[in-house]
C-alpha cells in the first residue's frame, strides 16, 4: 500500500509539472520589457548550450525577459496568453516530438495577431509537413532539400540596408559555422531577404547532398516574413554555443527579436558593426554640353586633371555610316559644368594612334596618356594637353607575350604615381599583368601578375576566373583598370577574375574582394565584372567605388576594409542607369563620373556625371 501511495503520488507530481508546462505563469510583471517564450528541449545541435546563451543575448539588452519552455507538447493558448515574442530551439525528431494539432493552432494564432516569432537555426529542419509552420518560416531544411559543406569561416553580406534590423549595419564575418544552402523556400515574395553569404560549392569536396551547379551561389542567411498581422525573423546562423556568442549572431539575434515583437529597432549596434556611412549620389541628366552637332561614338574611359577639367575618350570608329560625318574627335576636354574646351586625337605623325581607344589618364603633371584593346594596339602614347605627342612606349603588333618589357598587349588603362613618377599600366586584353615604366623616360621598373605571381602565357590562358576558391592563380583577361591610393596601395581591376586585388607599390600581394562572383555569361552579360575604380577624394580616400560591368551597378566600398556599402545603378538607358559601364573618375569635390560603352537600343553612347549629396 505504501508504495502504491508513493507511486499515485509521483504520478500527480509530474501531471503538475507537466500541467505547469502548459499552463505558464505570468512572467514578472515588468510592462516596459518585451515578454519572451523561448521553446526548446528537442534537438540534434547541443539545445542544452545554445539555449542559456541565447537567454543572455536577449536579457544582457535590458529590453526582454524570457521564460524558457522545455515541454511544448500539447500547449494551447493560455501558455502564449502573456508574451509579445516566441522563440523557436527546436528540432522534432520525430513524430513523437511534434508538439501536436493544439500547440500548433496556438502558435499560428499567436503570430497571426500581430505577435512576434523568431526561428533559429534548424528550427528550420523541424515540423516536415506543417504547412502554416512553413509559410512562417520561409524557408526550410528538408529531406529532399538543405545541406551545407564542412563548418568554416564566411562572410555575411548585409544585402538590404534599410529593414530596420540591418540599417546601419555592415557585412560581418562568422567564425566556423553552418552556412545552410538549397532550402525548400516559399513563393517568391513571401519571404524578404536581409543578408547572404556566398556558398563556395569547391568546399563540398564532391560530398553535397543536393545537386550544385556552377562554382557557387549566394544563399540567404537573414530573412523576414509576414503572417497574417505578426511579423517573423529567421536567422540560418549560429550552429552552436560558441558561434551563438559571436558579436554578429548576438546583434542580429536581438535586433531580429526586437523587431518582430514591435515592428521597431532601437537596441544599438556595436561599434565594431556599424557601418559607415556610404556616400549618396544624384545623375546630372544635362552633363556635358557637347559641341557642333558632334556624335559620340561608345565612351570607353574618363579622367580627371588638377584643374578638375573631364578628359573623355571616345570611339569615333564606332559610329554607323551615316554617323561618321557627325563624329567628335576622340579626346575632348570639358570643365566640371559640363562646357566644352577642346577636342583632338586620331592618327599622326610620330606615333600610332591605337585603331580601338580604351583609356585615358592625365596625370599629375598634366600629361595625357592613351592606350587602346585593338588587336595590335601593343603601345601606350604620352601627349600634352594640346595634342602635341610626347612618347611613346611599345609598338603596334609586336608584343612577344607578358615576359615582353619593352611591348604591351591592348593596355586598357594607366595610371602615374606622383610620389614614384611611375606609370602604372593594366596590361591588359591581350596580356595579363600590370607593368610599370618610369613616366618621363618610359624605362621598364617591374611588373607581376595575380597574387604577386610571375606573369605568364601559359594555359590556361585566359585562366578559369572560378576554378579555385580564392580564383584564378593569373589575372583573366581582361585586367581592366589600375589605380594608386595615397597610401601607396594599387588597386586593380581584374575585370574577367570578378575581383579587385590590391598590391603594395613593389607588387607585393595585400588582399582581394570578388565582385558579383556569381555573375555567369549568357544570364548575366559576358560574366566579367570589375571593370574600373575610383577613389573618394577626402584626404583620407575612405571609400573604393568599383564599376561592376556585367551587373550594371556603381558598388560603394569601405577602402581599408573593403566591406561593401552600398550601390547604384541598374541595366537601362535612362539617366542614372548603366548600359555597359566602364571607367570611371571622380573630382575633387567628390563627383563621378561614369562612361558606357554599351550594345543597349537606345545606345548609352555617353559620359554621366553623378553629383556627390551633401
Amino acid at each position: 500500500m505504501k508504495m502504491r501511495r508513493l507511486a499515485v503520488q509521483s504520478l500527480a507530481c509530474l501531471i503538475g509539472i507537466e500541467s505547469l508546462a502548459f499552463a505558464q505563469p505570468s512572467p514578472p510583471p515588468d510592462p516596459s520589457k518585451i515578454q519572451v517564450l523561448l521553446i526548446t528541449g528537442q534537438h540534434v545541435h547541443d539545445w542544452r548550450g545554445t539555449t542559456p546563451i541565447l537567454k543572455q543575448v536577449l536579457e544582457s539588452t535590458g529590453r526582454f525577459e524570457v521564460r524558457v519552455n522545455e515541454e511544448f507538447r500539447g500547449a494551447g493558448p493560455e501558455t502564449l496568453a502573456n508574451y509579445d515574442l516566441v522563440v523557436v530551439n527546436y528540432y522534432n525528431r520525430g513524430d513523437k516530438d511534434r508538439w501536436g494539432d493544439r500547440a500548433n493552432a496556438a502558435l499560428e494564432a499567436f503570430v497571426r495577431s500581430g505577435k512576434g516569432l523568431v526561428l533559429y537555426h534548424l528550427a528550420l529542419g523541424a515540423f516536415d509537413g506543417w504547412t502554416e509552420y512553413e509559410k512562417m518560416s520561409g524557408g526550410n531544411w528538408r529531406p529532399n532539400n538543405g545541406h551545407h559543406s564542412a563548418r568554416h569561416d564566411f562572410t555575411v553580406d548585409i544585402k538590404d540596408t534599410e529593414h530596420p534590423i540591418t540599417r546601419g549595419l555592415k557585412s560581418f564575418r562568422v567564425t566556423t559555422d553552418e552556412l545552410y544552402a538549397n532550402l525548400r523556400w516559399q513563393p517568391e515574395g513571401s519571404y524578404h531577404v536581409l543578408a547572404t553569404a556566398y556558398d563556395d560549392h569547391t568546399l563540398y569536396q564532391g560530398k553535397a547532398r543536393q545537386p550544385i551547379p556552377g562554382a557557387g551561389i549566394h544563399q540567404p542567411m537573414l530573412w523576414t516574413t509576414q503572417y497574417g498581422s505578426g511579423r517573423v525573423f529567421v536567422t540560418t546562423l549560429g550552429h552552436g554555443p560558441d558561434e551563438v556568442r559571436e558579436s554578429g549572431f548576438g546583434t542580429t539575434f536581438a535586433r531580429g527579436a526586437e523587431w518582430a515583437a514591435t515592428g521597431t529597432v532601437t537596441l544599438p549596434i556595436p561599434p565594431a558593426l556599424a557601418a559607415t556611412a556610404a556616400p549618396k549620389f544624384r545623375v546630372d541628366p544635362a552633363w556635358p554640353k557637347i559641341p557642333n552637332g558632334w556624335q559620340f561614338g561608345q565612351v570607353s574611359s574618363v579622367s580627371i586633371d588638377a584643374d578638375d577639367h573631364v578628359w573623355v575618350l571616345q570611339r569615333p570608329g564606332t559610329l554607323g555610316p551615316e554617323e561618321k560625318s557627325k563624329a567628335a574627335p576622340p579626346v575632348l576636354e570639358f570643365t566640371a559644368d559640363g562646357t566644352f574646351v577642346r577636342a583632338w586625337g586620331g592618327p599622326g605623325k610620330g606615333f600610332e594612334w591605337p585603331s580601338s581607344e580604351h583609356g585615358i589618364y592625365v596625370d599629375p603633371k598634366g600629361f595625357v596618356w592613351i592606350g587602346g584593346n585593338g588587336m595590335n594596339d601593343h603601345q601606350i602614347l604620352k601627349f600634352r594637353k594640346d595634342g602635341s605627342f610626347v612618347m611613346q612606349i611599345g609598338h603596334a603588333g609586336k608584343s612577344r607575350g607578358n615576359a615582353d618589357t619593352e611591348n604591351l598587349n591592348q593596355p586598357a588603362d594607366a595610371f602615374v604615381h606622383a610620389a614614384t613618377n611611375e606609370l602604372f599600366v593594366a596590361d591588359g586584353y591581350g596580356n595579363r599583368r600590370i607593368i610599370v615604366f618610369d613616366a618621363d623616360s618610359g624605362k621598364f621598373k617591374r611588373m607581376w601578375g595575380a597574387f604577386g605571381n610571375v606573369p605568364t602565357d601559359d594555359p590556361p590562358n585566359p585562366a578559369n576566373a572560378d576554378a579555385d576558391p580564392r580564383g584564378a592563380s593569373q589575372f583573366v583577361q581582361p585586367v581592366h583598370a589600375a589605380r594608386v591610393s595615397k597610401d601607396g596601395l594599387v588597386y586593380v581591376s581584374d575585370r574577367g577574375g570578378k575581383r579587385v586585388q590590391v598590391f603594395n607599390l613593389d607588387g607585393t600581394y595585400v588582399t582581394q574582394v570578388f565582385i558579383g562572383r556569381e555573375c555567369k555569361a549568357p544570364e548575366c552579360s559576358n560574366g566579367t565584372t570589375a571593370a574600373s575604380t575610383a577613389f573618394s577624394t577626402d584626404a583620407e580616400q575612405r571609400f573604393l567605388y568599383v564599376g561592376n560591368r556585367s551587373q550594371a551597378k556603381v558598388m560603394v566600398f569601405e577602402r581599408r576594409g573593403l566591406e561593401l556599402l552600398d550601390t547604384f545603378g541598374e541595366w537601362g538607358s535612362a539617366p542614372g542607369q548603366f548600359g555597359t559601364l566602364h571607367h570611371m573618375a571622380a573630382d575633387s569635390k567628390g563627383n563621378l563620373y561614369v562612361t558606357e560603352v554599351t550594345p543597349l537600343r537606345p545606345e548609352n553612347r555617353r559620359v554621366q556625371k553623378f553629383i556627390l549629396l551633401p
